[in-house]
């Protein structure tokens, strides 16, 4: 039975990531603390339609030894959670990514792995992600590294690239090349996995002529927007400030320049969080001003806005593979928003409840 409205509960974790299983479920990753200090988690939740609730199904404590040092990812396609931990300096046997399967009603520990070699300074794996074909997981790190791995062999395309700040990655097959993005404040590389050698550097757009913007995510479009590069430019100013959706078509070969097509206007507050759902035909975002909305990839039109979805910043924001409805986080709390039957089908139209 589909959600009837939208269901906010409180936790005793500060959540730090949430994503949704193909079957439905959400899954969040945070710290809590307690006498013996911060301890790390893996929350999961049914979702109850009959009863509009979110039910608690399973958890995994996990060990820690900072509160802001979990990145988590669910598999597009299995039961699989990639999860990303941070590793104490100095430390060389430490491992910064764990492989888990969701499997009855617990969450079994299959693999750990070390994927950053630095052993010099500590270190968060602060971006975990799996590829939209589940093929690859991207790890991205606090001191500027970032690696590709094949999945489920866990075993990586090239050595970590020191690239500088991370913000956002994706990974896309294009002219029978893996591409992976990368986005940081000024810039987005795309990078030729096989090689780990750089195939163009977008600079930060101007806007208007006159205004200029950081990059705050990217997104590979896929399926109906596949062939198609989004990123959000953020721009504040004393003049203006709000966020656009920039948007690249990818050229016939490999090495061809991206040639630049929509801009669009989405929000008045710089945006927090970005997603996309799983057929490519819908992007999802938070903003600065706590609202949660939707934007049709193809029109960049926004088709839904919630105003005060949660009261502190938001920074996680995810929607499920139906495109029925969105999961959130900020601070404690957790919310599920179901999205009118109208926006799941793909039909374009605006609506802002109270």
């Amino acid at each position: 039975m589909p959600l009837r409205k939208s269901i906010v509960a409180t936790t005793d974790l500060s959540i730090y990531v949430v994503d949704v299983t193909p079957e439905g479920q959400v899954v969040t990753g945070g710290s809590s603390y307690d006498d013996s200090g911060v301890q790390n988690r893996i929350d999961v939740y049914d979702l109850s339609g009959k009863g509009n609730k979110l039910v608690p199904y399973t958890s995994l404590s996990m060990e820690s030894f900072r509160s802001n040092d979990i990145s988590l990812a669910v598999h597009p396609s299995s039961s699989i959670i990639a999860v990303g931990l941070s590793v104490p300096a100095p430390s060389s046997a430490g491992k910064d990514c764990k492989i888990l399967d969701l499997t009855g009603s617990s969450i079994v520990p299959r693999l750990a792995v070390r994927i950053n070699s630095s052993s010099q300074s500590e270190y968060t794996q602060t971006i975990t992600r799996f590829s939209a074909s589940g093929k690859y997981l991207i790890a991205g790190f606090n001191d500027g590294k970032i690696a590709v791995l094949r999945y489920p062999s866990m075993t990586g395309l090239f050595p970590p690239l020191t690239i500088g700040e991370i913000l956002d990655v994706d990974l896309q097959t294009h002219c029978g090349e893996e591409v992976l993005a990368v986005a940081s404040p000024k810039t987005i590389r795309l990078i030729n996995v096989r090689t780990g050698a750089v195939i163009e550097v977008i600079e930060s757009p101007m806007l208007n002529q006159t205004t200029a913007g950081t990059f705050a995510a990217c997104r590979f479009g896929r399926h109906s927007s596949r062939g198609y590069l989004y990123a959000v430019v953020n721009v504040t100013s004393n003049h203006k400030s709000g966020a656009f959706i920039c948007l690249w078509q990818l050229g016939k070969r490999i090495h061809s320049t991206l040639r630049k097509g929509k801009t669009a206007s989405v929000t008045r507050s710089p945006i927090t969080a970005f997603n996309m759902s799983s057929d490519g035909s819908l992007l999802t975002y938070a903003a600065e001003d706590n609202s949660i909305g939707v934007i049709n990839a193809s029109t960049l039109q926004p088709v839904y806005r919630l105003r005060n979805a949660h009261e502190n910043p938001i920074f996680t924001i995810t929607m499920s593979s139906d495109n029925s409805f969105i999961a959130s986080a900020a601070g404690n709390q957790l919310r599920v928003t179901p999205l009118p039957n109208t926006i799941s089908k793909g039909n374009s139209f605006e609506l802002i409840p109270n």
